[in-house]
């Protein structure tokens, strides 16, 4: 999904940054859609954030 709307990156980093602390915020930059194809990595990985921000 994000490999063909490259704009969810951005907004996941945009939720991202919001319950970071200051000292992780440079790890954003390090975050990219990965070329390896069948979207690896950014789904779940933007999925749990979601899920377990509800428990906070």
């Amino acid at each position: 999904m994000a490999m063909y709307n490259p704009v969810i990156l951005d907004l996941l980093k945009q939720r991202l940054q919001i319950d970071m602390l200051e000292e992780q915020k440079h790890l954003l930059d390090q975050l990219y859609v990965s070329q390896l194809g069948s979207n690896q990595g950014i789904i779940g990985a933007g999925l749990m954030v979601f899920d377990n921000s509800n428990g906070i």
